[in-house]
């Protein structure tokens, strides 16, 4: 048995086709956004000047946003470094304040 090709005018073509096949549907921005945060977190966390500072990681649109208020301004530098490090990324906003600065 042969099963031809959904041609253009075919009920199951295009976004049709799409919405019917589950694995074919793209994957949801918020999804890639998580990813990205979860493994910026994990390089803040495996980094000695990041690890136990109070810096908080927020992705939107493949955008990395860091903030919080850190004691050494190497924190906040290396925090910056590490984010754009990370793949997927479009951009990096290290809003991170130095305290005392």
């Amino acid at each position: 048995m042969t099963i031809p090709m959904p041609g253009a005018g075919d009920a199951f073509s295009g976004r049709a086709w799409r919405a019917w096949h589950p694995s074919l549907r793209p994957v949801p921005r918020w999804a890639d956004d998580q990813l990205i945060a979860a493994s910026v977190m994990a390089r803040l966390l495996g980094e000695e000047r990041t690890c136990e500072e109070p810096i908080a990681v927020q992705v939107q649109n493949r955008v990395v946003i860091l903030s919080g208020t850190v004691d050494d301004p190497d924190a906040a530098v290396a925090a910056g470094f590490l984010a754009w490090q990370t793949p997927g990324i479009a951009d990096v906003c290290n809003a991170i304040e130095v305290s005392g600065a």
